[in-house]
């Protein structure tokens, strides 16, 4: 299957619901776990859980970039630790938390999510020929095209 022409808007209701699904299967340190999407792009706030509780929040800039959505840590508050420490922790956590999902790639401070090897992996061969990722209050979109057809 190849991909010409696609809009995809997910809601952050929708990603809220993967995400807290996501955390409770994993069995992760995060708790009360909240997305909320704007223009500047996907802001998630939360626990870290060990011994003591620490909330954070982060804002994660999304593009694409060689044909795969990036998303990109650039802001980072963190109550209880230096904020570099605990960005280290916390892509650490992501690492591993992603180590099992072959179409996810942890570089430096981003994430790199190959669409078309993530579908593929669920049983749907695609080429989705990604154009464009942005966020709007509330929503997150995906568009794809092929600009020779």
């Amino acid at each position: 299957m190849e991909i010409h022409v696609l809009k995809v808007r997910i809601t952050e209701l929708e990603i809220n619901d993967l995400a807290n699904r996501g955390i409770q299967a994993g069995g992760a340190s995060v708790r009360d776990l909240e997305v909320r999407l704007t223009p500047a792009g996907i802001h998630v706030k939360g626990t870290y859980q060990t011994m003591v509780r620490m909330p954070f929040e982060t804002l994660w800039e999304v593009a694409v970039q060689n044909g795969k959505i990036v998303a990109k840590l650039a802001e980072l508050k963190f109550v209880g630790f230096g904020a570099q420490m605990f960005r280290s922790v916390l892509m650490r956590s992501i690492c591993d938390a992603v180590q099992g999902e072959d179409a996810i790639e942890v570089q430096g401070d981003s994430l790199h999510l190959d669409l078309d090897r993530f579908l593929a992996l669920r049983g749907f061969t695609s080429r989705t020929n990604l154009t464009a990722v942005r966020c709007e209050l509330g929503s997150f979109h995906i568009e794809a095209g092929n600009s020779g057809q």
